[in-house]
């Protein structure tokens, strides 16, 4: 084979693995930016959840003066369980309170969608976070790493059965250079790795890791994965 083919050969299959390359970097940013387009819809959502169920509260106790002398005559009455149903309720619109976990809007806000979605489950979740107000990090990219990392935990304790207690820790610290993340759930004795990435269980599963990675590689970070004791651990650390 003469030097000339060689080098021919060797040129089409750079440009076969170049071509390869970008394609799988673009579908990569397609899925990227499909993730974050959702999770700044659910940061909408949440938003303007939180904003009408304050606002209903402030509007019920406003009325609450108007209709105080409407409960006793409703007591007096006898008419016990139809007063004790309109408390129940005006105590449920109270306790819909925006809970402050850390001073990033875009990450708190996930972080209360996540709490409120592990309390419904029964799933204790345990949140230590220090992330400030702006980073050099764009809110709904950073937020849907978070989102992502956590709804991978989320599941991963849905798929205990109820009997087993579950719990997702999240911890986040910024030293001023550099964001830590870390989170820490219950799992399955046995989680299969590849290339020291975790393999899911799901058909066409693991794109929201793969999400993860590509953030974290955007900003010169590190990343790990590991199972031990039916725990898994995630755990990044980005330039930001």
């Amino acid at each position: 084979m003469s030097t000339a083919t060689i080098l021919m050969m060797a040129s089409v299959y750079g440009v076969i693995f170049y071509m390869f390359q970008q394609l799988q970097e673009k579908n990569l940013v397609l899925e990227q930016r499909r993730i974050l387009a959702m999770q700044n819809k659910a940061q909408l959502e949440q938003h303007i959840l939180f904003r009408e169920a304050t606002e209903k509260t402030n509007r019920r106790w406003h009325d609450f003066r108007h209709s105080t002398q409407t409960m006793i005559g409703l007591l007096e009455s006898g008419d016990t369980n139809t007063a004790i149903g309109y408390l129940k309720d005006l105590m449920g619109m109270i306790a819909i309170t925006k809970e402050e976990y850390c001073q990033h809007p875009a990450v708190n806000s996930i972080l209360c969608f996540w709490a409120e979605q592990s309390r419904r489950k029964n799933i204790l979740l345990l949140i230590e976070t220090v992330v400030p107000e702006k980073l050099e990090i764009e809110p709904v990219e950073l937020s849907a790493l978070f989102a992502n990392a956590i709804e991978n935990a989320y599941f991963a304790c849905m798929e205990l059965p109820k009997e087993v207690p579950r719990s997702i820790k999240v911890e986040a610290h910024y030293d001023g250079k550099r964001l830590a993340i870390g989170i820490t759930n219950t799992c399955k004795g046995s989680v299969r790795f590849e290339n020291k990435m975790p393999i899911s269980s799901k058909e066409g599963g693991g794109i929201g890791t793969r999400s993860m990675v590509y953030t974290v590689k955007r900003f010169y970070g590190a990343y790990t994965f590991s199972a031990e004791d039916g725990l898994f651990v995630t755990r990044f650390v980005l330039n930001v």
